[in-house]
């Protein structure tokens, strides 16, 4: 027990004490037997998570606490996947209750849950964003008014209760104020007319930590960003934390508000992008792991490649997986996900041909066009055709007749049997020859669906 604390130490030492508590304390247990340490879980996205993502630190702290290398394993517990439930939804119901403006205000029907780090997809497009946001809960007063900007449903608001979840789970008794700005102008507005200036700014200067979303709908309204630039200059005075999110970048607030800009200017500014297909992905597993959806990964990719707005429109496809695959009481294949999602995917998107599939591949990888359609058997000609058929069922809506048609005058069947040796090729990880150079066949298709959508 001794040995299992030191190294519980010396791992929230080295990967932070917030990310220990996320990810180990109330959803891991620690045992050692041996040489096997043993890690507790609630379930397999967490597990590949871990293992991933701190793997190498848990064998290091292992390698210099006992002097030697052990075997970890990652061991799926249903039982602590409920506690972790169970206390998620407690720690909400009292976050819920810290909100709370004032007496006055009436009491919501449901408590807001609010999102934490730990299940925040990190990818190129979010990572500065995100790595700003978890120095800000840590106490990082540098970085602050902490701005986070950029497109709808890209994480911004995520990030927001992130903070206020890990610096209220750091310490209870932090008085602090979760609203949008909206909600700031809505209660400013009537102090100003009932004569209540003085218990408004009571009220939110005296807090130790203020997390306002939507800060740009304070366009148009000089007299309340005014007021917002005294509140930051007063809480930045006492060493408070300030943090905002909106739609735009500190530059643009000039037109709103020359003082609000400069405020925001001096603090840390970070814009998130839309997710890349990287992070779409993991947003997709993630998704289908809650739900409790098993996902191939042709199916995952099938979304993560076609999804591609943000991660709302992401959460919406694997709700409409959810419910078919229940309706119809299946596993969701591709042929379902390529049905269920087909409305989804045409509101979305624009359709595809055949000839955008057959100007992609040439394109991306210098294949003649005469060679997808040609009678030559050679891999040179065999692999572009084939994976041009299994592209072209992926992302048309074209007969199988039609594709081998379109493709030199082939079969139905020969488009069937394309499409059956490009996955195999997949689940395999193996190689497709393309004009003069073998490629992986994930990444060939890969570069091909880029070359879709930028086309």
């Amino acid at each position: 027990m001794e040995v299992v604390a030191l190294l519980e130490r010396t791992i929230a030492e080295r990967i932070g004490l917030e990310r220990y508590a996320a990810w180990f304390a109330p959803q891991g247990a620690l045992s050692l037997s041996a040489d096997r340490l043993t890690i507790r879980v609630p379930g397999e996205f967490i597990r590949d998570w871990m293992r991933h993502k701190y793997g190498p630190v848990i064998q290091e702290a292992c390698r210099d606490k006992l002097r030697r290398s052990v075997t970890i394993e990652y061991q799926i517990d249903e039982q602590l996947a409920a506690a972790a439930a169970s206390d998620s939804t407690a720690d909400n119901s009292a976050a819920c209750r810290a909100t709370e403006p004032n007496a006055t205000v009436p009491k919501p029907p449901a408590c807001r849950r609010f999102s934490s780090f730990s299940s925040f997809v990190v990818g190129d497009s979010n990572r500065l964003a995100h790595t700003a946001a978890e120095m800000v809960a840590q106490g990082h007063d540098c970085l602050v008014p902490l701005l986070l900007h950029g497109p709808t449903s890209v994480g911004k608001t995520h990030l927001l209760e992130a903070i206020w979840s890990a610096v209220r789970s750091a310490r209870r008794d932090v008085h602090g104020l979760f609203l949008s700005a909206e909600q700031f102008t809505s209660q400013f507005v009537a102090a100003v007319h009932g004569g209540g200036m003085p218990s408004f700014r009571h009220k939110y200067r005296g807090v130790d930590l203020l997390v306002m979303d939507d800060l740009h709908i304070l366009a148009g309204k000089a007299k309340t960003a005014d007021e917002l630039v005294r509140t930051i200059d007063s809480l930045l005075a006492a060493g408070k934390r300030v943090v905002f999110a909106a739609d735009r970048p500190a530059t643009a607030f000039d037109e709103i508000s020359a003082e609000l800009a400069t405020r925001l200017k001096a603090g840390m500014a970070c814009r998130i992008e839309r997710p890349e297909y990287d992070t779409r992905l993991a947003i997709v597993r993630q998704l289908g792991a809650a739900r409790g959806l098993v996902l191939c990964t042709l199916v995952a990719d099938y979304i993560a490649t076609n999804v591609v707005s943000n991660a709302r429109e992401l959460a919406g496809a694997v709700n409409r997986l959810l419910a078919t695959s229940h309706s119809l009481g299946q596993a969701v294949t591709l042929p379902m996900a390529q049905e269920a999602l087909a409305e989804l995917l045409h509101a979305t998107g624009r359709d595809l041909r055949l000839d955008d599939i057959e100007k992609a591949l040439c394109e991306t990888f210098g294949v003649a066009p005469k060679s997808l359609r040609s009678g030559d058997r050679s891999r040179e000609c065999s692999h572009p055709r084939m994976l041009a058929m299994w592209l072209a069922r992926k992302h048309t809506r074209s007969p199988l007749g039609d594709i081998g048609r379109h493709f030199g005058g082939r079969r139905h069947t020969t488009v069937i049997s394309a499409q059956q040796r490009v996955e195999k090729l997949i689940a395999k990880g193996q190689k497709l020859q393309l004009a003069d150079r073998k490629w992986d066949v994930t990444e060939a298709i890969r570069r091909v669906e880029h070359a879709l959508r930028v086309g």
